[in-house]
């Protein structure tokens, strides 16, 4: 009987030890399962990442678009839409799964690609973005959001004295407000006064980096912008980003995705600008295009405008 006790004893304290050898053995795989689940997004946050990285292909392809638009071709590669410090744009080129955004041109057309949230390549949950040639939509397996309002909006400021918005502390005022937009996701591109005006400068000058300014001089910044207009065809261009008196000029800017609350923000942006500005009183006013595809031209026309201007020979061109 002791000898069978002991055995009994023995089957006892071996069978505790596999089983606690287990548990413990268990107790690591479980953790790194709820770590594991832990870390997984939940449907909503799944959703709201779907949702950014619509909203960040289009953006994509509206650069690509104006930079079609603009240099009559299709860039190379998106990295080219990177120009100078613009950290929004670089942050763009990767979608929120943190994988490179794929950029795929056949012919005269493009297409915007992420990998989704598996990161594999030619499953359903793929994300891309078709440019208008092929009907400007976001292919995913939910329902499309629906059409956006008109992207051109134009922010004006009045200063309500003839040729006022000449004056140094104005343009630099509108060309720091620009500087701020532009570092918005949403601002695809935005074209101005002091940006045809620096470049004019610049062009003159031999395309030498220190020239890319604004004249300091006001009869140098009058005598840019009278070459302007005898170099263009249609001096009513220059209408849309400064008024015949010189009294208004304006930021024209291109938002994707457009909405709503668009105006909202962009009028406080102005209000902050003008504010910080001495040059007073000046009034601040953001309207939404009505005529969108009159807009979009005049827009367009103008970043041509600023792309095109070279000197042949000794001859200032636009064309």
């Amino acid at each position: 009987m002791r000898i069978v006790g002991r055995i009994s004893l023995a089957i006892l304290v071996w069978v505790s030890f596999v089983l606690l050898n287990s548990c413990e053995a268990k107790q690591p795989a479980a953790q790194a399962d709820n770590q594991r689940k832990e870390a997984e997004p939940s449907t909503s946050e799944r959703q709201a990442q779907v949702d950014a990285c619509r909203s960040q292909l289009a953006n994509l392809a509206a650069r690509v678009g104006l930079f079609q638009a603009v240099a009559n071709t299709l860039p190379e590669s998106v990295d080219i839409l990177l120009v100078g410090d613009q950290p929004e744009v670089a942050r763009q080129l990767t979608d929120p799964w943190n994988n490179k955004v794929e950029y795929i041109v056949t012919g005269s057309t493009f297409t915007l690609c992420s990998l989704g949230p598996d990161d594999v390549s030619g499953t359903p949950d793929d994300i891309c973005h078709h440019d208008e040639a092929r009907g400007n939509v976001v292919v995913q397996t939910d329902s499309p959001a629906p059409p956006p309002a008109c992207p051109i909006v134009k922010v004006t400021f009045d200063c309500r004295k003839t040729r006022c918005v000449m004056k140094l502390p104005v343009l630099r005022m509108v060309e720091a407000l620009q500087t701020v937009l532009l570092a918005n996701p949403k601002v695809t591109a935005a074209i101005s006064l002091p940006d045809l005006l620096k470049k004019t400068y610049y062009v003159l000058q031999g395309s030498k980096p220190e020239f890319n300014v604004i004249p300091e001089a006001p009869d140098q910044r009058a005598q840019l912008l009278l070459l302007l207009e005898m170099a263009l065809d249609d001096v009513a261009l220059l209408d849309s980003v400064a008024s015949m008196d010189r009294r208004e000029t304006s930021i024209l800017l291109d938002l994707v995705p457009s909405t709503p609350d668009d105006l909202r923000w962009l009028e406080q942006e102005a209000s902050n600008a003008t504010n910080s500005n001495k040059e007073a009183p000046i009034r601040v006013t953001v309207t939404r295009a009505v005529d969108c595809a009159s807009a979009k031209e005049a827009f367009t026309s103008l970043l041509k405008l600023h792309h095109n201007m070279k000197m042949v020979g000794e001859d200032f061109t636009v064309n």
